[in-house]
């Protein structure tokens, strides 16, 4: 019996998300809908102070950040579907998680209250909240799912800039203004085929377009109907996915050559932009320099970026990339 999936909630800051997801959740519970929903909060498992200190770091501790939140959020998963399978003889899930003890006290759930819960066999979903503005973040997710072999099902906020500009004002945890702008900027919308067109049938996909919650009991049913697909369409790994280990080498190898020969081409686009409009104030010997700098970097990995370099990553957010990049580069050279 299919049992669960995961819903994850996309969006700008300050465009509704979690007044909505906290009343879906309110709906699911008072209604009595047969489906428990596990609610989780980037912003609330790692706090925003904390994750300001984390981002203006040199080093990858917000990327290392991320992918604890989501092993976490693997452990959590693991505890839930497992405990209920295993016997007393059988070995316990792992428990392991930087951030499990939090997901869990967020939950108001302990390890007691989870096998207790599983005996049931009851359905839920987990719910994931969070800004997920680049495909990569969502497709963590995604693969959780296929690993599992639950649903998928993504719920996506496109509330104008200037509503989510205006509404962060009245929040008491506000961020600033360009932090909206430079995401609204960098957002990678959400699709139903975002991960192959084999999958566009199993991923479930709701757009919220309007900022009104006093309609939000239409959008809660509609959010219901796609969790249930969701569970009814697990994702599941196809027969082509299982190539041997000389083909997969080979293609990493050939993805490996081709991210490298875009990532120069965006870097020299952004050089040429930057001597034309004069962006920034630099000389064409010291910005070749520069450009040069990164692309070794590239090749040795010693760039924590937050985007694959793939034909899937838009050419928009791969420039704003590269000018973030070089920005940094003088910098640090300035200084």
């Amino acid at each position: 019996m299919n049992r669960c999936c995961i819903v994850l909630i996309s969006g700008l800051p300050a465009s509704g998300k979690t007044v909505f997801t906290t009343e879906l959740v309110n709906y699911m519970q008072l209604n009595k809908i047969d489906i428990d929903p596990f609610y989780i909060n980037f912003d609330k498992v790692i706090p925003l102070e904390d994750q300001k200190l984390l981002v203006h770091r040199e080093d990858s501790s917000w990327r290392q950040c991320r992918k604890d939140f989501v092993s976490s959020c693997h452990n959590f998963l693991e505890l839930m579907l497992k405990s209920q399978s295993c016997s007393k003889e059988q070995s316990e899930p792992s428990t392991q998680g930087k951030y499990l003890n939090s997901i869990l006290d967020q939950l108001s759930l302990d390890k007691c209250s989870i096998q207790n819960y599983c005996l049931n066999n009851s359905r839920f979903c987990l719910i994931v909240e969070d800004n997920f503005y680049y495909k990569s973040m969502r497709e963590e997710f995604f693969r959780l799912a296929k690993q599992f072999n639950i649903g998928f099902a993504l719920i996506s906020f496109n509330i104008a800039i200037d509503i989510c500009i205006q509404r962060n004002t009245q929040r008491p945890n506000s961020v600033n203004d360009e932090i909206i702008q430079r995401m609204a900027q960098l957002y990678e919308k959400p699709k139903a085929d975002e991960f192959g067109i084999s999958y566009e049938n199993k991923v479930q996909l709701m757009e919220i377009n309007f900022d009104n919650i006093n309609h939000y009991d239409d959008q809660f049913i509609k959010a219901l109907q796609i969790i249930n697909k969701a569970i009814d369409n697990p994702i599941e790994s196809h027969p082509d996915e299982s190539c041997n280990k000389l083909y997969r080498d080979i293609s990493r190898k050939i993805t490996a050559s081709n991210s490298s020969h875009r990532f120069d081409n965006v870097l020299r686009q952004c050089a040429s932009k930057i001597m034309t409009n004069n962006l920034i104030k630099v000389n064409g010997k010291e910005l070749s320099l520069i450009r040069k700098e990164l692309l070794k970097k590239f090749g040795n990995n010693q760039l924590d970026l937050p985007v694959d370099i793939s034909e899937e990553t838009s050419e928009e957010v791969l420039m704003q990339l590269c000018l973030d990049l070089i920005e940094r580069e003088l910098e640090k050279k300035a200084n």
